[in-house]
């Protein structure tokens, strides 16, 4: 049994029951056992529990964990951890919202352009291409084992996402295993291994060759005694072409339709040998979306085809390159960790990216040094989305968890006093970094507290020893709250011509006349279903910028605006509605309760409630 990765969490029985809310949202269930849907507490970001009936497998559970954590490609479902005891294994991979390949294609009626068939074929096809090819370092190469609708997810975009990882064998030296115990969906199932129970890639290749017979025709690999493989064997000429979706089947579309079908009959050759490889597959599926896109005349793609005669001459030649790569990086370690590290990196040429941005005619963002346009890969997956709602949820509560940090005990109530998006950083991750220290102060010195809590009576000993220090710690933690009700602002409309407190004008005259921000709202991020996560952002906002000396107690601490921030983004990612009245009360409420904790010498001071006792 290999390895699991490093960054693979365990769970405990407990975690994944909080997580799942006590397995209270079954998304899934078959043969294996059951999936659930959950919630990260860290962040937020929905996840699959995926719970086994089986208890007895632990040594193929543990196979499949150490294979799926192996693998790190945008076309295969994240592995996030797995929990293993006495009663239990299941495993928790990142949540894919629109499914499986089998259940959109067959149980429901959404409809689906060639382009994006294509697009999820070449999906599959890279993830496949990555797993046949990946592990040049120790010559290990992964064999899926059951590629199938059902094990194709699609996410919000119509990417496709690899999954299950249950039958997956490491085959050593890439070379060919043989099994006495063949398992797997026999619909699907390539004849060799059935027959004979070899294990090899090119099986993984046959499986793919159905499915994308499915997404030509729309039809299931079986429907009562039919076999889809055997009906389009069969076909030729107008009988083949009764046979693809009438959905797709314009006449622009049918000389491309009938060489995905000779593509996919390339794939079911029954001489394993002779199959194409997954590059090869994958390369070809690229060169007909670009067909679909410019809607080239026949004779543009008469020779898409053609090298799949030589592919075993071919299949030759790349494995006498195969054996000179092996080489160069056993003679050279760290190289090989750097190479295998760019595998993933794709250079493109000048005519894709004009194809992936259609010509660069969307730009969302740049300026002087360069310039954002949104684009589509061929297999449907959003670039260039440098700035997703996503992406500024999360760098608005890790701010302000950060500044919730700051005006806690653990650092001895720090007051920041200069918050603004040009004092928060931002890593490769997008991950925040708030800097800008220059203005800050501390309100309790090191020794003047042993505990954790800050009491009464050190408050009451700091005011009266140093009055000073303590209103202008006070000031700065509530300057902190304003200012990064201000940064909100920002992050929801991306406003750089406008001052800080211009901006919050303008949003509260918005709020005021008309109820809502949308007028100012960056439009990146304005579809109809964000719109209210938008708004809600904007009144957290609202609540930070109170300046009404008395009303200044409506406005949340750090750790109010941090908790709000996160029921937001969850009940965004439900796809839930949050009752903001709701909220502002409990909120209010808290706040009130709050001030009568305190001594009354403290409560004429300007921020006095901004410290927890």
């Amino acid at each position: 049994m290999g390895a699991t990765s490093q960054d693979i969490k365990i769970f405990t029985e407990d975690e994944i029951k909080s997580i799942t809310r006590n397995y209270s949202n079954l998304i899934g269930k078959g043969g294996f056992g059951e999936v659930y849907r959950g919630v990260l507490d860290a962040d937020d970001d929905l996840v699959a529990v995926k719970r086994y009936i089986r208890q007895d497998l632990r040594e193929e559970f543990m196979e499949e964990v150490s294979i799926h954590s192996m693998m790190r490609h945008k076309n295969v479902v994240k592995l996030i951890g797995y929990c293993i005891s006495e009663s239990t294994l299941m495993l928790v991979t990142e949540y894919i919202s629109n499914g499986n390949l089998d259940d959109i294609l067959h149980k429901s009626d959404i409809s689906i352009p060639l382009d994006i068939r294509l697009g999820i074929a070449i999906g599959c096809a890279d993830a496949l291409n990555n797993m046949h090819s990946r592990h040049l370092s120790n010559e290990n190469l992964i064999f899926h084992g059951d590629i199938k609708p059902a094990n194709i997810l699609l996410d919000e975009n119509f990417t496709a996402k690899v999954s299950d990882f249950g039958l997956s064998r490491l085959l050593s030296g890439g070379i060919t295993q043989y099994t006495s115990r063949v398992i797997g969906s026999i619909n699907y199932m390539d004849p060799a291994c059935l027959h004979t129970g070899c294990l090899t890639p090119r099986s993984d290749v046959y499986s793919f060759g159905i499915v994308l017979l499915e997404l030509i025709a729309r039809k299931r690999a079986k429907e009562g005694d039919v076999y889809l493989v055997g009906t389009f064997a069969k076909a030729n000429g107008k009988g083949l072409r009764q046979l693809f979706d009438p959905a797709i089947a314009e006449k622009n579309n049918i000389e491309i339709l009938q060489e995905m079908v000779k593509l996919a009959n390339a794939c079911l050759i029954l001489e394993i040998s002779k199959r194409p490889q997954m590059n090869d597959v994958a390369k070809s599926l690229r060169v007909l979306l670009s067909a679909v896109k410019s809607r080239h005349e026949s004779s543009s793609f008469h020779s898409i085809l053609s090298t799949h005669y030589s592919w075993l001459k071919i299949d030759k030649e790349d494995k006498v390159q195969l054996k000179k790569s092996r080489s160069l990086l056993k003679r050279n370690d760290s190289s090989s960790m750097i190479l295998l590290g760019l595998s993933d990196v794709r250079k493109f040429t000048k005519k894709e990216l004009n194809e992936i941005t259609k010509n660069f005619s969307y730009q969302f963002g740049g300026g002087t040094p360069a310039r954002f346009y949104k684009g589509t890969l061929e297999d449907n997956t959003a670039v260039v989305e440098h700035f997703s709602l996503d992406k500024r949820m999360r760098i608005a509560i890790k701010t302000a968890e950060a500044l919730q940090y700051l005006h806690s005990p653990a650092t001895g109530i720090i007051g920041h006093g200069s918050v603004a998006a040009s004092n928060i950083f931002l890593d490769d991750n997008f991950s925040p970094k708030l800097t800008g220290f220059s203005q800050a102060c501390k309100l309790i010195k090191e020794g003047e507290v042993t505990e954790s809590l800050v009491s009464r009576e050190l408050l009451e000993k700091i005011l009266y020893d140093d009055s000073s220090r303590y209103t202008s710690v006070l000031m700065n933690m509530e300057s902190d709250v304003y200012r990064f009700g201000g940064v909100l602002f920002a992050i929801i409309s991306r406003e750089n011509n406008i001052s800080l407190d211009d901006l919050i004008v303008e949003f509260t005259k918005a709020y005021q006349t008309d109820n809502s921000g949308k007028a100012f709202f960056d439009k990146d991020i304005t579809a109809q279903e964000d719109i209210t996560v938008l708004e809600d952002i904007g009144r957290l906002a609202l609540k930070c910028t109170i300046s009404d000396v008395d009303e200044m107690i409506l406005r949340p601490t750090m750790k109010e605006a941090a908790e709000k921030l996160h029921i937001i983004r969850r009940s965004w990612k439900e796809h839930r509605t949050v009752e903001s009245t709701q909220a502002t009360e409990t909120e209010a409420r808290a706040s009130t309760s709050a001030e009568q904790k305190l001594p009354n010498l403290m409560r004429h001071l300007y921020g006095y409630r901004r410290i927890q006792l």
